[in-house]
């Protein structure tokens, strides 16, 4: 759990990056209020950030606090793909640099060009930021493989002259940052002399943190000492979505170096994001920058036009690629379906050519991105400012785009847009999608959506919140209505009994909008945990007379068939708890969103109207379970359950929401068992227990001192649900 002070600088940063109200500065009475503290407290903990060189004041009256320039970007959050394919990556590395007796040491695994250099940079900015070591701003950085023709210079710079070590790197390691790159290079003897030094070191009074970096199918090295194994995905590896932001970061950095606009024909993009490359982003970079410099030479003699890439301009072996195109279309059209496939000259970020020509230079840059805006398609006419604008969003390739192209034909004005929804995407990324497109098309006035299936409004609606952009929605469900006519002419002779059939339907969905129950699902890994914990909460303290029913995970399919049978039944409203099941675009709302604000909040929450969050989420919790629980003493709880959380996060890498999930069920575990309701072992559990047997005896220590508060045993099957919790056994 957050410290106070890592509290309220998280407080600062949010209201500073966020708020207009506050980008000069934030007062000290501002937090205060808005975390419920006292003014005197607050004050102490900002000017001792102040200390810490993470705020700065100024001298107006009153005082007002900013983020000191270093921490305007925290490390890691300009990696593309830092929400998806590199989330556990770059979870693992804070775990281990933030580890609780001093950092861990780090063995990152990666095939050539994958971003671990770049990746490595940023674990460096994490730990200077932190302030973690006293030396971290100048690593030591040993390339093995410039050594593979001299392994006695690799011997001396590792391990000094006749193994003395005070003539070695080693001698200046003290408090910062050793990086042993390429080690795989290492031959069997240095490995174990190495492990030997690391193990060393690990005695001084500020031991190294020490990374290594080698290929993916390398072994981790065998050491006494506990180290943190992270893997990097190759380019093909990533989501389409990720391959898609690499490619348009290099080609923004080759306009900005041109100086002109670089346009793709969309085969060039296609063959890109299909094409292998050995050296993953360094290849492809080359690439990129080889396809460009093909078109440039043709449009080289007239500067006012912009340079296109065509198929022609790209390597045989890139052009090859294009042809499993077929098999991968929906992926390819989910991305370039409403992609800009132009990249200016100057950028709408306001990105200066210092610092893409800093980007350009990394090693492997394609992994660090700062954010590239590029501009509205040059192919689509200007709208006049001020006015509305009208958004198509439609289920399947091209049917948005067919309306979009008809009515700008026929109406003449060029203000109608459109958003193709892919039914395999996932929601998540098509709302992320869906908002990034109404914000480029908004002129202010507000966004007209037109939209065939009911999942799209929640999304809408929420988004609308998020930009604070005037959003008005008609729904069509023509797709809707054309599946049920074409399944009804399927089995019917006579037109007219098909159209009396849809029009009987069409009127009942119309009504079953606003005659079936809305339902709460709240979900958990145990239904007898969080999930039910989680519904006894809200049928307590919500007005809105919604039905709640506690689900817990089991199997994905179980959990599928359930939904089913609920909706033919209710509205399903939201989802509540531990983790997004992500089912036929039903919103979800986390457990800590809902303990983070008051129990008065509840229904704005519920209905997705939240306001500002609050800190104190275990308080709240706290004071849920002194209603709900008869056996155990909450003032006992209080003392043995954060350091048990802090053990168990660190042991895990707990999510936020799954934090509050395993909080909740460990409370809820020691009243059922302070209460007599204890489930014997199962021998399905006695087989977990065997097969995660350090694992096992981890929980048995880190539980130790809630038997001792509580006298009592958490047996082995109540154990065995925390083994399914923590490593996420479904």
């Amino acid at each position: 759990m957050e410290t106070t002070r890592e509290l309220i600088y998280d407080k600062v940063r949010k209201l500073v990056l966020t708020d207009t109200r506050y980008h000069d500065g934030v007062t000290a009475m501002v937090i205060a209020t808005q975390l419920k503290m006292q003014r005197t407290n607050v004050s102490a903990a900002l000017n001792a950030l102040v200390r810490e060189q993470k705020l700065v004041k100024t001298k107006t009256r009153p005082v007002q606090f900013l983020l000191a320039a270093s921490h305007l970007q925290e490390p890691f959050t300009g990696l593309i793909g830092r929400l998806n394919s590199l989330q556990h990556a770059i979870k693992l590395a804070k775990a281990a640099v933030l580890y609780p007796s001093g950092p861990l040491n780090i063995h990152i695994v990666a095939n050539g060009g994958a971003g671990s250099t770049t990746f490595v940079h940023e674990i460096q900015n994490f730990v200077e930021q932190r302030g973690i070591l006293t030396a971290a701003s100048s690593p030591i950085i040993v390339k093995c493989r410039d050594y593979a023709d001299d392994i006695h210079q690799l011997d001396s710079q590792l391990f000094g002259e006749h193994g003395q070590l005070a003539h070695s790197l080693w001698a200046h390691s003290e408090g910062g940052i050793v990086v042993i790159d390429h080690y795989d290079y290492l031959d069997g003897p240095q490995r174990a002399q190495l492990t030997s030094v690391m193990e060393a070191v690990a005695s001084h009074k500020q031991p190294p943190l020490i990374i290594l970096v080698s290929g993916i199918d390398q072994e981790i090295l065998r050491t006494q000492q506990l180290i943190m194994k992270i893997e990097l995905p190759d380019f093909k590896q990533r989501p389409w979505s990720e391959r898609w932001a690499l490619i348009r970061r290099f080609l923004t950095i080759e306009a900005q170096q041109s100086k002109r606009t670089i346009r793709l024909e969309l085969a060039v993009a296609q063959a890109l994001m299909l094409a292998n490359y050995d050296q993953n982003l360094k290849t492809m970079k080359a690439t990129i920058t080889m396809a460009c410099a093909q078109a440039y030479v043709r449009f080289m003699a007239d500067a006012d036009r912009e340079v296109r890439v065509y198929l022609a301009d790209l390597s045989p072996a890139v052009q090859q690629a294009l042809a499993h195109e077929r098999d991968y279309q929906q992926e390819l059209a989910a991305v370039l379906a409403a992609a800009d496939l132009s990249f200016a000259a100057k950028s709408s970020s306001g990105l200066s050519s210092d610092s893409l020509q800093a980007s350009r230079q990394q090693v492997e840059p394609g992994t660090s991105p700062r954010s590239v805006q590029v501009p509205r398609s040059v192919a689509q006419s200007p709208v006049t400012r001020h006015h509305p604008v009208v958004l198509y969003v439609m289920q399947g390739m091209g049917t948005a785009q067919a309306l979009m192209r008809t009515t700008n034909t026929l109406s003449a004005v060029n203000n109608t847009y459109a958003y193709d929804v892919d039914l395999s995407a996932d929601s998540t990324m098509v709302m992320k999608a869906l908002k990034h497109k109404i914000s480029e098309i908004d002129c202010g006035a507000g966004v007209l959506v037109i939209y065939d299936m009911g999942a799209i409004k929640w999304m809408l609606t929420t988004i609308q919140g998020e930009l604070a952009i005037k959003i008005r929605m008609i729904q069509v469900p023509v797709t809707l209505v054309g599946v049920d006519a074409a399944r009804k002419s399927a089995r019917v002779m006579d037109v007219d009994d098909v159209y009396h059939l849809v029009q009987v339907d069409l009127n009942q969905l119309n009504a079953e909008k606003t005659t079936k129950d809305e339902l709460i699902i709240t979900l958990c890994h145990t239904g007898e945990g969080g999930a039910a914990q989680l519904k006894d909460y809200i049928d307590q303290y919500s007005r809105l007379q919604m039905r709640v029913k506690a689900l817990a995970i089991g199997h994905r399919d179980e959990l599928v068939a359930t939904v089913l049978r609920l909706q033919q039944v209710y509205q399903i409203h939201a989802f509540v708890g531990t983790f997004d099941p992500q089912l036929f675009g039903i919103p979800f709302i986390s457990m800590a969103t809902i303990f983070e604000h008051s129990h008065q909040q509840l229904d704005q929450v519920l209905m997705f109207r939240p306001e500002a969050g609050r800190w104190d989420t275990y308080n709240q919790i706290y004071q849920y379970f002194k209603t709900q629980f008869e056996y155990a003493e909450v003032a006992k709880l209080q003392r043995v359950l954060p350091p048990l959380m802090d053990d168990l996060t660190t042991l895990y890498q707990l999510t936020e929401d799954q934090q509050i999930g395993l909080f909740v069920h460990l409370g809820s575990m020691i009243d059922r068992i302070l209460a007599g309701k204890i489930v014997t072992t199962t021998a399905q559990t006695r087989k977990l227990v065997t097969q995660y047997s350090q694992d096992y005896q981890q929980l048995r220590r880190c539980l130790r001192p809630v038997e001792q508060t509580f006298k009592l045993i958490v047996n082995d099957e109540m154990i065995g649900t925390l083994l399914v919790i923590l490593k996420q056994l479904h």
